[in-house]
């Protein structure tokens, strides 16, 4: 196991205060240039990954920290890069750490960047419960944080940005019974991973939504588990199972609409994938608006998506961070924003994230 780099490893090795570290690292004045130089030495020489990105200068650098949950998906991929693009457009320098899915992880990195004294700290949670002591010790220190795609539970954040995950459930359930009518409706229900907020948030908006429709059910239901080994976080076994077990499924929603490339080969594989205008079509729905659920949408194989304002949330959590650096007594509201429908018919009536992660992507490959 590898072990972690601290502000205290890189203070031991170079001879000098943890406070000296933290203070070279996020490019403050008042260093000798002799320390700065064994501060930076010893951070390359220890692999510190951000020690690149150490300012060597004397001005002053406003620094926020960003921790992510995982990079597994393109969802969280694209927070962290508008995140990134929003504070480089206002000259602020972001340090990010990726936890890949650990919670102790993140509460390890969110003490190390209140320790650097970052101006703010923004981070998606692993967990909505997990987070009181963390938060508790940004208020105690000043430090602004702000809680991006997931709400907590137990303890407010300065500021949350969120969709409005009930909503998004609840939309797609009224689709579903729209698109339904009168026949019958078999779900399968591929849910995040157990105990996630948005999750239940997602899975109870989608009941109420159906609620009224007595032929209309969910008769399957399992959770994914996210990791870097499991691209599609088990929703191609999920669904195997599942069209075995119950062969007149004809709805599949997914909390997680990048698992759509695991459940179109199940059905693939177990012969049932028939596109939109076949009378023998599962119908397949989620939550997002990922590249990959647009493809298949422009395909005909997949019905529609909930589309996250990944975008929107970004900007705001920046400008919300910057105004609570500034401004540290005034109180700032949260967001829970809405989340739009998107189906064939309406594609391309507007840019989605899920396009420009594609096109973006595209620039840097050939950079």
């Amino acid at each position: 196991m590898t072990k972690r780099i601290t502000l205290k490893t890189i203070a031991q090795h170079a001879g000098v205060s943890v406070g000296t570290v933290s203070n070279v690292l996020n490019g403050k004045p008042n260093v000798s240039s002799e320390l700065r130089e064994a501060v930076l030495s010893a951070a390359r020489e220890l692999g510190y990954p951000y020690a690149g990105r150490a300012i060597e200068n004397s001005s002053l650098v406003t620094v926020f920290g960003l921790s992510i949950k995982n990079q597994y998906t393109t969802a969280t991929q694209s927070v962290s890069r508008e995140v990134r693009k929003t504070a480089e457009s206002k000259g602020i320098q972001l340090i990010e750490y990726d936890n890949e899915n650990d919670v102790e992880q993140q509460i390890l990195q969110i003490d190390e960047m209140i320790d650097r004294k970052m101006e703010a700290i923004l981070f998606t949670p692993v967990k909505h419960d997990a987070f009181a002591e963390t938060v508790s010790r940004c208020k105690r220190q000043n430090i602004p944080i702000i809680s991006l795609t997931r709400r907590l539970t137990g303890v407010e954040a300065t500021a949350t940005f969120s969709a409005d995950n009930y909503h998004a459930g609840r939309d797609l359930a009224l689709y579903i019974t729209t698109k339904l009518g009168q026949r019958p409706g078999k779900i399968l229900e591929i849910r995040t991973e157990a105990g996630d907020l948005n999750g239940t948030e997602r899975h109870a908006g989608f009941v109420d939504g159906i609620a009224h429709w007595p032929w209309i059910s969910i008769v399957d239901s399992a959770n994914m588990v996210w990791s870097k080994h499991e691209a599609w976080g088990g929703a191609y076994e999920i669904t195997r199972r599942a069209l075995k077990k119950h062969k007149d499924i004809n709805v599949i929603f997914c909390h997680v609409d990048e698992a759509f490339e695991a459940v179109i080969r199940a059905l693939a594989d177990c012969g049932r994938l028939y596109p939109c205008d076949s009378p023998d079509h599962v119908m397949l729905v989620g939550v997002d608006g990922s590249p990959t659920a647009l493809e298949y949408i422009r395909q005909g194989y997949a019905d529609c998506v909930s589309e996250q304002p990944i975008i929107e949330m970004a900007v705001m959590a920046v400008e919300a961070a910057i105004e609570a650096m500034k401004y540290p007594f005034k109180p700032l509201s949260s967001r829970f924003l809405p989340t739009q429908l998107v189906t064939a018919h309406n594609i391309d009536c507007a840019e989605h994230w899920g396009k420009l992660f594609v096109e973006e992507a595209a620039v840097a490959a050939h950079a």
